[in-house]
C-alpha cells in the first residue's frame, strides 16, 4: 500500500512539474508497477505512459526500456488491474512491436525468458534461444 501511495504522489508530481528532470522519478514509478493493492492512482500513470508513447517526446526515448518492462510486468502480474486497462496495455505493446519489431524484441529479450515467452504468446513473435 505504501508503494501505491508513493506511486500516486509521483504521478501528481509528474503532472504538475513541467521542466524538472523527470526521468529518474519516472523510472522509480515504473519500477513499482503494477500496483499491489490499489489501482486508482496507478491508472493515471498508465494514461501518462500511453500519452508519452503517442507523443514520443524526449522523456519517452529516455525511458523506453523500463517503460516496456513495466507494461509487460503489469500484464503478467497486475491481477488488480481492470480488463479495460489490460487491453489498453496490450494495444500499446502491440503498436510498439509493429513500429520497431527488432528494437522491441531486443528490449523484451533482455527482460528474461519468462517475459520473452509471455510476449511471444501475446504478440505471436518467434523466440530464438542461443544454445
Amino acid at each position: 500500500l505504501v508503494v501505491d501511495v508513493a506511486t500516486g504522489a509521483m504521478n501528481r508530481i509528474l503532472k504538475n512539474v513541467i521542466d524538472a528532470p523527470k526521468q529518474d522519478l519516472f523510472i522509480k514509478v515504473l519500477d513499482n508497477l503494477p500496483p499491489s493493492k490499489d489501482a486508482t492512482d496507478a491508472e493515471s500513470i498508465y494514461k501518462t505512459i500511453f500519452d508519452m508513447y503517442t507523443n514520443r517526446g524526449e522523456l519517452f526515448k529516455q525511458v523506453a526500456q523500463p517503460l516496456i518492462a513495466a507494461l509487460i510486468r503489469s500484464l503478467m502480474k497486475g491481477s488488480i488491474l481492470s480488463d479495460e486497462l489490460k487491453q489498453s496495455i496490450k494495444e500499446c505493446l502491440t503498436l510498439m512491436n509493429q513500429e520497431d519489431p527488432q528494437g522491441f524484441y531486443a528490449i523484451v529479450s533482455g527482460l528474461g525468458e519468462e517475459a520473452t515467452n509471455f510476449m511471444a504468446s501475446l504478440l505471436s513473435f518467434h523466440v530464438c534461444y542461443q544454445i
